[in-house]
């Protein structure tokens, strides 16, 4: 191979390999875009929270985002501002946690997503970290103290 064609294949190598690294930088978490009230109560949250949650470090979302955290390998996660999930029903069963009431949903992670606040906080929690609901209760005080209830 002619020594030019082999610095171009260097080159585009060493680019998908940097490119690689990239989806280790940051964990994946759709952002929501809340706006007036829910908007400022989800920033106050953002900024609120803990830098540990089930022993695990915060880390990096992508994309960059005011209303997304996560913590750890395999990741908690929290959005503010989410929409009201599909699936709930004025019938249907709710979870309160350290004063938090919460929609449930289960399958590979467990999603909680609160009810009757100024914006839908919601956080995915992996089964490694059972039982799920101590990491929702470490940050239980953050979203009460931040968003309000509509009550």
């Amino acid at each position: 191979m002619p020594r030019r064609h082999l610095l171009v294949v260097s080159a585009v190598a060493l680019a998908l390999i940097g490119l690689a690294g990239c989806g280790e930088a940051g964990t994946a978490v759709p952002a929501p875009t809340p706006s007036g009230p829910a908007g400022l109560a989800c920033r106050g949250l953002i900024s609120a929270l803990p830098a540990q949650v089930s022993g695990q470090d915060s880390r990096a979302v992508l994309p960059s985002s005011a209303f997304t955290a996560a913590w750890g390998k395999d990741p908690i996660t929290l959005a503010c501002g989410v929409a009201t999930p599909s699936a709930l029903q004025p019938d249907s069963p709710l979870v309160t946690i350290n004063g938090v009431d919460w929609f449930v949903e289960q399958g590979r992670v467990t999603t909680f997503t609160t009810v009757n606040r100024v914006a839908n906080v919601q956080i995915t929690v992996p089964q490694s970290y059972a039982p799920e609901a101590s990491a929702v209760s470490e940050l239980a005080d953050e979203i009460t103290a931040k968003i309000p209830s509509k009550d």
